[in-house]
């Protein structure tokens, strides 16, 4: 897979995550990820989105 940017490869991993985690991550069975580290993955992302597009 070849990825332009860095954040295209931080996506792609994120997705991969998303789609089948390692075992036991996060205490889970395999396949599984909670809620909550999806939406603190989310505004992460956002945020640094945002800092990135309006340096000061």
């Amino acid at each position: 897979m070849r990825t332009s940017k860095p954040s295209d490869l931080r996506l792609s991993i994120i997705v991969a995550f998303r789609a089948r985690p390692p075992r036991g991550f996060f205490f889970q069975p395999q396949g599984s990820v909670s809620p909550w580290t999806l939406a603190v993955l989310t505004i992460r992302i956002c945020l640094e989105a945002a800092i990135s597009a309006n340096p000061v």
